[in-house]
C-alpha cells in the first residue's frame, strides 16, 4: 500500500543505531518499490547534526549494506529527509512533529514516556499513527504509564507496539506450523526456543548494558515466538482477535526461574558498567497451562548462532529452524517439504514492519494485553534474581554458553 505524498513520517531517535542501521535501509527498499511516493520524512534527536550531515550519515549506512543501491534513487529519497536537533522530551518538539501522520519512537525505554508526553503537548493530529519499538517501557508499571500517556494522543487502533521479529519472513511462516501441529491431533508436551547470536554486543554495549539479554531478547522476541507456535490457527481473524489469542497463550505461562551469565571480556566494552552485573546470556524456565515445560534461551557471542524452536508434539519432535530467510521444518530429525510459505519478496523485517505500519493490518503488532503479560513474566524473573541474588556465571566467547554440555 503506497504512502500518499502528503504523508509525513517522523523518526524520534533518528540518529540512533536502530534508525541508521535498520530503518534507513528499510526506507530505501520501500522507495524502490514505489511505496513511499514522495512522503516527507523528519528525524529528531539530541545529537547535534545539520540536515546535510545527517543525510550523509544515512547514505553511508545504506551503502555499507547495499552495494547495489541506485545512487539517484538514494539521493532523491535523502532530499526528502530533514533533521531536527531537539531533546526528545522538549517543549518545542511541536515544530518538529507538526503535520506528522506517522511517528516512530525508536528510543530507549527510559525516554519513551518523555517522548509520549511531548507528543501530547505538541497536539499531534488525530490521524497520526504512533509506532513504539520494543521494549515497550522498562517494566510492567512503566509500560502502563506509557500506555496512559500515548492514549491521550492516539486511539488504540493507531498505537502500534512493534517487535520487528514478528515481521521476519521465517516467523511469518509459523502460521503453517500451527496448522501442521493441529493436523497431528496430539498434545504439546514441551517447547524449547533457542536464539543465539555469534556476534558480541559490539557498539551497542552502552545501550545493551542498561537492558541485558532478558529484556533485549526474552521479554518480547522469545515470548512472541512461544505465542506464535502455541496459538490456535485462525482463519480470517481480525488483528484484535489474533492479538487476544497470543495474549491468552502468554497468560497461561507461569514461572520465574532463570539462569544468567555473561561472556568473558564483556565488561571491557566501552560504556559497560561492571557493577550493573548485566547478563549477556539467559535461560528462562516456564510452564504453559501448568504442565508443559517451556525453555527460552538466548545469548550473545555464542558459537553456532542457532535460532531454533523445538516442540514435542505427542511422541514427535518438530524442529523449526529460523536462522535463514526460509523456515525449515524437521519432524524427528527429517526435513519436511511444505509449500505454505510466504514468497520471498526481498524485503527486510524492518521494511515489512514499516510497510505494515503504513497499511491497515495491525496483526503483527502487539496488543496491550500481550505487553502486560510479557512484563508480568519478565518482572517476576527480575524480582527473583534480586531476592535470591542469582549468580552471574561466565562463558567464553564462541562457546555454546555456560551449559555447553547440555546444548
Amino acid at each position: 500500500m503506497p504512502a500518499p505524498d502528503h504523508e509525513r513520517l517522523v523518526l524520534l531517535g533518528g540518529a540512533g543505531d536502530l534508525v541508521t542501521r535498520h530503518v534507513a535501509p528499510a526506507l530505501v527498499q520501500l522507495e524502490e518499490r514505489g511505496l513511499l511516493e514522495g512522503a516527507r520524512i523528519s528525524a529528531v534527536d539530541r545529537v547535534d547534526l545539520s540536515t546535510a550531515a545527517y543525510r550523509d550519515r544515512l547514505a553511508a549506512s545504506v551503502r555499507r549494506q547495499r552495494m547495489d543501491v541506485d545512487d539517484d534513487l538514494l539521493v532523491g529519497l535523502l532530499e526528502r529527509i530533514d533533521y531536527h536537533h531537539r531533546e526528545i522530551g522538549a517543549d518545542d518538539l511541536g515544530a518538529a512533529v507538526d503535520g506528522a501522520t506517522y511517528v516512530h519512537l525508536a528510543l530507549p525505554a527510559q525516554v519513551q514516556l518523555a517522548a509520549a508526553e511531548a507528543l501530547h503537548r505538541a497536539d499531534a493530529a488525530d490521524r497520526v499513527r504512533v509506532v513504539v519499538e520494543k521494549p515497550y517501557g522498562g517494566s510492567g508499571s512503566e509500560a502502563l504509564d506509557l500506555d496512559t500517556a500515548l492514549r491521550e494522543t492516539v486511539s488504540e487502533d493507531r498505537l502500534l507496539r512493534a517487535d520487528h521479529l514478528l515481521h521476519h519472513r521465517s516467523v511469518r511462516d509459523l502460521e503453517a506450523v500451527r496448522r501442521r501441529i493441529a493436523q497431528l491431533g496430539e498434545p504439546v508436551h514441551a517447547v524449547d526456543v533457542w536464539w543465539d547470536e555469534v556476534a558480541p554486543v559490539g557498539d551497542r554495549a552502552a545501550f545493551f548494558d542498561r537492558t541485558g539479554a532478558l529484556v533485549d531478547m526474552a521479554q518480547s522476541h522469545l515470548l512472541q515466538l512461544v505465542a506464535a507456535v502455541l496459538s490456535a490457527p485462525q482463519d480470517a481473524a481480525t488483528a484484535t482477535e489474533v492479538q487476544a489469542e497470543r495474549a491468552a497463550v502468554l497468560h497461561e505461562l507461569s514461572g520465574d526461574h532463570a539462569a544468567r551469565a555473561r561472556y568473558t571480556g564483556y565488561v571491557d566494552h566501552p560504556g559497560v558498567d561492571p557493577d550493573r552485573g548485566t547478563e549477556t546470556w539467559v535461560r528462562v524456565s516456564l510452564r504453559w497451562q501448568d504442565r508443559v515445560p517451556v525453555s527460552l534461551r538466548t545469548g550473545k557471542a555464542v558459537g553456532g548462532g542457532r535460532r531454533v524452536i523445538r516442540m514435542l508434539v505427542g511422541t514427535t519432535w518438530i524442529g523449526l529452524d529460523l536462522s535463514g530467510r526460509r523456515l525449515r521444518i524437521e519432524q524427528d530429525g527429517v526435513e519436511v517439504p511444505w509449500l505454505q510459505h510466504h514468497p520471498d519478496d526481498g524485503l527486510s523485517a524492518s521494511a515489512h514492519q514499516l510497510r505494515d505500519a503504513l497499511g491497515p493490518d495491525r496483526t503483527r503488532f502487539l496488543g496491550r494485553d500481550e505487553v502486560r503479560e510479557q512484563w508480568r513474566i519478565t518482572d517476576a524473573v527480575r524480582r527473583r534474581w534480586a531476592t535470591e541474588r542469582t549468580p552471574l556465571e561466565e562463558y567464553e566467547p564462541g562457546s555454546l554458553g555456560p551449559e555447553e554440555e547440555d546444548a
